[in-house]
């Protein structure tokens, strides 16, 4: 069956159990210690981005739900453990989100549309969603640089779009991944409709404020989130 021809709220159950926590693996295992804790060294060329990959059509059908369908929930934030300074003595703002795992459009756009077009990703037989959602913010609110959690060892990149329309510059809400932080090498990619980010899950990385011109214009930044894993 096509779930693309259809639109997104037709597939989705917002009764249905939610599978936004993650249950590791060996969960206090040296892996995951390792996995958080480290500041490994990253390049541009780590971060993969492609434009205009999902097609128009299909597009729009998301910005519908987006704009009109979805049950958003406030109360979305990072588990301290991920994040890169621990010691902040504060908690993470809150931002919204929704729960799109048991959606079979969206399981069905990534493996019918975006997953066969991005050559950076290996070993795409093997490749299953461990977490798919959306994140919504306004203006004031804001990621701290942390890490995507992962239910396996055998990780996968992390893949983002933007959900937004007609976004523009001065708006900001930009994707920010720090490269480097001995140095603070920090690389920012642009929010723009329509456009994919692939990346390694163990990269700090932050979605960025959104402008005071933001608020004026009540524009509201959504990314959807497919993390990864190997089978």
């Amino acid at each position: 069956m096509n779930y693309l021809l259809n639109s997104p709220d037709d597939y989705h159950d917002w009764t249905c159990k939610e599978n936004m926590n993650v249950s590791h693996e060996e969960k206090d295992s040296d892996f995951w210690k390792n996995y958080y804790k480290s500041n490994k060294k990253f390049t541009n060329d780590d971060i993969h981005i492609y434009k205009n990959i999902i097609p128009h059509e299909l597009y729009k059908k998301m910005l519908v739900f987006k704009d009109e369908k979805i049950l958003w929930k406030f109360g979305y934030t990072n588990k301290k453990e991920t994040l890169f300074d621990t010691n902040l003595g504060i908690d993470e703002i809150h931002h919204f989100y929704a729960d799109l795992y048991h959606n079979l459009f969206f399981s069905s756009l990534f493996y019918k549309i975006i997953l066969p077009n991005l050559p950076c990703i290996e070993n795409k037989d093997n490749i299953q969603i461990d977490r798919l959602f959306i994140t919504g913010q306004l203006h004031g609110l804001s990621d701290l640089f942390h890490k995507d959690e992962r239910s396996s060892i055998n990780y996968g990149p992390s893949v983002y779009f933007f959900l937004n329309d007609n976004w523009k510059t001065y708006h900001d809400g930009n994707l920010s991944f720090l490269l480097d932080s001995e140095t603070n090498d920090i690389m920012h990619v642009e929010n723009k409709s329509n456009k994919i980010i692939v990346f390694p899950p163990d990269m700090y990385h932050r979605s960025s404020e959104i402008s005071g011109y933001g608020l004026f214009d009540n524009v509201f930044n959504s990314i959807v989130q497919y993390h990864l894993i190997y089978k």
